[in-house]
């Protein structure tokens, strides 16, 4: 698999939660569980980026793999940020 590296590897199964984290959240009237859900999702895309840099990536596929999971990554922040009622930049 192009993305192998433990922090992807968690990154893609918090991703996975999403729904249900919401869901979850929403049911018990408590937003600070999705906070700090998504608090985890940016603290490891970070860990992640960190570990593994995606333009000095050497392999094309890793890299290419790289950059789709960072689209969905910023998708998903976006997405719970604006479910938080938190506004969100275009760009950085």
């Amino acid at each position: 698999s192009a993305l192998d590296t433990p922090n992807e590897k968690r990154f893609l199964v918090l991703l996975s939660q999403f729904n249900e984290v919401a869901q979850d959240a929403a049911l018990k009237m408590k937003p600070n569980i999705f906070a700090n859900y998504m608090f985890d999702v940016a603290r490891t895309y970070s860990a992640m980026y960190k570990e593994s840099p995606i333009m000095a990536e050497p392999h094309q596929e890793t890299r290419e793999a790289r950059l789709a999971l960072t689209q969905l990554g910023a998708n998903y922040l976006k997405t719970g940020l604006q479910l938080l009622g938190m506004p969100t930049l275009s760009k950085m």
